[in-house]
C-alpha cells in the first residue's frame, strides 16, 4: 500500500519535500475494511507546517477514507 501513497511536508504550503522514511502496518477491521497505521519521520532540518497526502488513481478507485489522524513529534 505504501507504494500507492506519497507523503510530503512543507514550511509554506508552496514548496514540498517528500517524506521518504515511511512504514506501513495494516490490520483487518470488521466487514471489508482494512486499517492502516502509517509512520514517517521528517528530517530534522526540514520545517513541517503542512502535510500533503497523495494517492495513486488505482488506490482511490478501490476506496480511500481517512478516519483518524494523530501527529506526534517535535513542535
Amino acid at each position: 500500500m505504501v507504494d500507492h501513497l506519497k507523503f510530503e511536508v512543507s514550511a509554506d504550503g508552496h514548496e514540498w519535500q517528500e517524506v521518504t522514511q515511511v512504514s506501513v502496518e495494516s490490520f483487518p477491521l470488521p466487514g471489508s475494511w482494512t486499517g492502516v497505521t502509517v509512520t514517517g519521520q521528517v528530517p530534522r532540518d526540514v520545517t513541517a507546517q503542512f502535510l500533503r497526502l497523495s494517492a495513486d488513481v488505482g488506490l482511490i478507485s478501490e476506496g480511500l477514507q481517512l478516519g483518524w489522524v494523530e501527529f506526534l513529534g517535535r513542535h
